[in-house]
């Protein structure tokens, strides 16, 4: 099955926990897409992915960076629609 996460939250190398135990699954086919980096009002945090993950990150450049609820992926949507994955999270 092919899943697709998409989330803001994922810029952080703490977040992955979870996609780490879902991507161990032997059904489970995991992409994940998630900024270049995330604008707080502390200042930009770039992502940081753990070494060598057992999925696929598609980073993407961010419309109204920041925002939550009200930003856009730029970059990677393409790269969803051909995917065309059986379950997105975002």
């Amino acid at each position: 099955m092919k899943l697709w996460v998409v989330g803001h939250a994922y810029v952080a190398e703490l977040a992955h926990g979870k996609l780490q135990a879902l991507a161990a699954l032997p059904e489970i086919d995991l992409t994940l897409l998630v900024p270049t980096a995330w604008r707080t009002a502390l200042g930009l945090v770039p992502l940081s992915a753990p070494p060598a993950p057992p999925y696929r990150i598609v980073p993407s450049r961010l419309f109204r960076n920041g925002r939550i609820g009200a930003h856009v992926y730029r970059d990677g949507m393409r790269a969803l629609r051909r995917a065309r994955p059986d379950i997105v999270q975002a």
